[in-house]
């Protein structure tokens, strides 16, 4: 779930918007007016007024990968 009405770009997890591509990063503010951004183990560090936020993750839903897990099962 996102919210839209959160806008500032502060830590947290984010819906992000970086050359028009939107995606859910964890924001981390360093100095320097910069931000670092992780996304499935990938770090990125930029200017922040590069960058804008379309809101603040409230909710997320993880896909279960391995279904075999929690079947108990074979499944291929």
């Amino acid at each position: 779930m996102i919210d839209f009405e959160q806008k500032s770009l502060g830590n947290g997890r984010r819906l992000i918007d970086i050359d028009g591509n939107h995606d859910v990063y964890n924001v981390v503010r360093i100095q320097g007016n910069n931000i670092q951004l992780d996304n499935k183990g990938t770090d990125i560090q930029w200017e922040m007024i590069d960058v804008f936020c379309i809101g603040l993750v409230r909710r997320t839903i993880s896909i279960i990968k391995n279904i075999n897990l929690i079947l108990g099962g074979e499944f291929t």
